[in-house]
């Protein structure tokens, strides 16, 4: 393996704790504050950007995860 292949499967690794810790956030309402999920969903869109820069995805597919990441952090910081 690679450089690469070693950085897409520890961002693998980081999408897929992330999902988790978003699951278990939307099953234990009350232990997840409003505030929270949009960071979470912010941190997971770069996330995802990151494992598409490296994969060579193409510039628009990158461009709309750091849009969306965008606007999770407006909806955070509305929170």
């Amino acid at each position: 393996m690679n450089e690469t292949e070693v950085l897409l499967r520890l961002v693998e690794v980081v999408i897929a704790a992330s999902l988790i810790e978003l699951l278990w956030l939307l099953t234990h309402r009350r232990a997840a504050p409003r505030g929270l999920l949009p960071n979470v969903l912010a941190g997971l869109s770069l996330a995802l950007a990151l494992r598409l820069g490296l994969d060579g995805a193409g510039v628009p597919g990158v461009a709309a995860c750091l849009a969306a990441a965008g606007v999770c952090h407006l909806l955070d910081l509305r929170a």
